[in-house]
């Protein structure tokens, strides 16, 4: 499962493409959400890029935002504090099932 619940927080399982044209939300697969960033993957400028863009499309604080697995890896594990899986996915508009 790519989101899941952690203590009303939520974990996102993420596979970041950097360099890419836009900043964007792409499709899930192998049970992650691919996500596109205009930033280069050097000194940290990919996961800065991916705390701001996702902290501005669900609406809530950086500081509520955090890498948990994968800082200098495409393949990634942020915590979303204080929002559940379901306001994620609308956040993102996703359609997807849970």
């Amino acid at each position: 499962m790519w989101i899941r619940e952690q203590g009303g927080s939520s974990l996102i399982s993420f596979k970041v493409h950097p360099n890419a044209k836009r900043d964007a939300i792409g499709e899930i697969k192998n049970d992650q959400l691919h996500i596109y960033l205009t930033s280069p993957p050097v000194h940290g400028k990919a996961n800065m890029a991916l705390l701001k863009y996702i902290s501005k499309r669900l609406n809530t604080a950086k500081s509520n935002i955090s890498i948990v697995r994968g800082e200098r890896s495409r393949n990634k594990a942020i915590l979303v504090k204080g929002k559940r899986p379901e306001e994620i996915v609308a956040s993102l508009g996703l359609t997807t099932t849970l």
